[in-house]
């Protein structure tokens, strides 16, 4: 276990999940990707990390 609450689908909280971005995003960004992949899940919910968390609605 990874010490994260989730609720009962196994999903944490978007809080939780953002807070998380903020702290580890610029350095998941860094790591090279595919270039058939779609954008990740964290910048179409987030933002870039260094937008500070600027949640996108």
């Amino acid at each position: 276990m990874s010490g994260v609450e989730v609720d009962e689908y196994g999903r944490p909280s978007l809080e939780e999940t953002e807070a998380a971005w903020l702290r580890l995003g610029a350095a998941f960004m860094e790591l090279p990707r595919h270039p058939d992949l779609d954008e990740p899940w964290a910048v179409e919910t987030f933002g870039t990390p260094w937008t500070k968390g600027k949640r996108r609605r």
